[in-house]
């Protein structure tokens, strides 16, 4: 069973008819055990998602993780370890492995390499309002830059600006860095220009 955190009871009667949500809270005990796990075969792991915000109630676990790159076996070990924590895989490809728990919430694991660490973690934090705010601010401020969500800030050329932390990203485009709890998009209205501003 999911030993490390418990259903909310409208939650539990939800499970055969769709998703529920989860509160921040338990999900933080939850996430907090799986990311442990991820880092008996990670260089590193960091929850992402909404649980990265901080918002009051999270619908799964997102979790950012780079793996050795000498490790060929890495990416099998950690699935087998989720695996024997109660997760069932439904999607298990290169950049990204879904799972489903049958009493607890989903997870979805992005695996990042050193040079897109900060760009995936990023775009994995959201919000997705947030990230598309994000994009147009930088358009705006350096509009010689273009933010990627797969490579990172490039240039005119499509050479890698930033991509290896979130802060290195923010710098190169030009925006002031915005912690994740404040990533829900209204930190940018008075600098994004509305549609037929000059």
């Amino acid at each position: 069973g999911f030993s490390h955190m418990t259903i909310l009871p409208a939650c539990a009667a939800a499970i055969a008819t769709g998703p529920c949500r989860w509160l921040g809270s338990e999900m933080s005990i939850a996430s907090t055990s799986v990311r442990s796990i991820a880092l008996r075969h990670a260089v590193r792991a960091e929850i992402a998602g909404s649980i990265r915000r901080s918002r009051p109630d999270v619908g799964d676990i997102d979790l950012v993780v780079e793996l050795p790159e000498m490790n060929l076996w890495a990416h099998a070990q950690l699935v087998g370890d989720l695996c024997a924590l109660g997760y069932e895989p439904i999607k298990d490809g290169e950049r990204i492995a879904s799972f489903t728990h049958p009493t607890g919430p989903g997870l979805d694991v992005y695996f990042a390499a050193a040079e897109t660490w900060g760009v995936t973690l990023l775009v994995r934090t959201g919000s997705a309002a947030h990230n598309i705010k994000l994009v147009e601010a930088g358009k705006q401020l350096l509009p010689a830059r273009r933010l990627t969500v797969s490579r990172g800030v490039l240039d005119t050329a499509g050479n890698v600006v930033a991509s290896r932390t979130e802060k290195d990203i923010f710098a190169a485009i030009g925006v002031p860095f915005v912690r994740p709890e404040e990533r829900e998009a209204p930190e940018y209205a008075g600098w994004i220009r509305q549609d037929g501003e000059e």
